[in-house]
């Protein structure tokens, strides 16, 4: 009984089809994030994105990326084990300090956003398009008095080959959303969805506000067409949101681009930037066939991780410059 490892310290959090909590491996004593995913509730298509989410995962390794460790079934749930942040999402972050009258500095800003460039650059680099990047599921964890931003759910993530160049699917929330979704027919979502995604966060971080706000569709892609935002008021953010947010996706700027320009900036706000780190991978876990997903009611058992797998956290590696 996989499950006896494990004990639950507290309740996080509920979804349609299933559970999060914060548990305690008891064997190491580290602390994780269990997710209990109801087979009977779940439908299939939402079992096979779930799935697909622990795939993708599992083969990515990065400081700045939540860390999938493994997956296992117990009687009628799926139980899926991974990385904890213990510092809240960057939405109530942002919400907290402008409770608070607190804005960020552009030197928080930058160092934030550099992890977030750092880990969507290695996605991409390893053909993973998120599709549904927002402050929300944006990550903190915080470390010897420094924070580490984690990128976290990709339920929504597309994992493509060398010769797929483009995901077919509109997923994602709209006002983090490019203008392509809602403007083209037959999208070809393609890498550039990301970096928009990473322009409105960032806009989002130095204003407290979204740049494109609308509170319904129709009047969403109206607002959109028009380009029409109130510009950032420190110079280097708004360029740099300019850069992302461009309405032609083929003219947006590569997440390969951004770190590198983020940590150009002049020396009066040069940040304490992380390096772009690729973590060795110290939990191997049981590759999750593409079958798998096609085999949904089956259910297949994964095997869990024996407890000296969990020697060392993830995190546990991060050393800032």
């Amino acid at each position: 009984n996989e499950l006896s490892n494990y004990r639950e310290i507290k309740f996080l959090g509920k979804g349609s089809f299933g559970s999060a909590s914060l548990v305690e491996f008891t064997p190491t004593q580290q602390q994780f994030v269990m997710k209990t995913i109801d087979v009977s509730a779940a439908p299939q298509d939402e079992m096979a994105k779930i799935i697909e989410e622990g795939r993708i995962l599992s083969n990515l390794n990065h400081t700045n990326i939540i860390k999938y460790y493994t997956a296992f079934k117990h009687n009628h749930s799926y139980r899926i084990i991974m990385e904890y942040a213990n510092s809240g999402d960057l939405k109530k972050h942002i919400e907290t300090k402008q409770k608070s009258n607190e804005p960020l500095s552009t030197l928080e800003i930058l160092e934030m956003f550099a992890q977030l460039c750092s880990g969507l650059n290695y996605c991409h680099s390893h053909k993973v398009l998120h599709r549904d990047l927002k402050s929300e599921n944006i990550f903190l964890h915080k470390e010897n008095g420094k924070i580490i931003l984690k990128i976290g759910d990709f339920g929504c993530a597309k994992a493509i080959s060398c010769t797929l160049a483009v995901a077919q699917t509109r997923i994602g929330t709209p006002l983090f959303m490019a203008p392509e979704f809602f403007l083209v027919r037959d999208l070809n979502y393609q890498y550039e969805c990301d970096v928009w995604s990473m322009g409105i966060i960032l806009y989002q971080m130095a204003s407290f506000d979204y740049p494109f706000n609308a509170n319904s569709i129709p009047s969403l892609k109206r607002v959109l067409q028009a380009m029409k935002y109130e510009p950032l008021k420190d110079q280097q953010l708004n360029k740099l949101f300019q850069l992302m947010c461009v309405f032609e996706p083929e003219k947006r700027i590569k997440a390969s681009d951004m770190y590198q320009l983020v940590a150009a900036f002049e020396p009066a706000q040069q940040p304490q930037f992380p390096q772009p780190v690729f973590t060795p991978t110290k939990v191997k876990l049981t590759d999750l066939q593409d079958q798998i997903v096609e085999s949904v009611p089956n259910m297949p058992f994964v095997p869990a991780p024996l407890p000296n797998q969990f020697a060392q956290p993830v995190h546990n590696q991060y050393q800032p410059v």
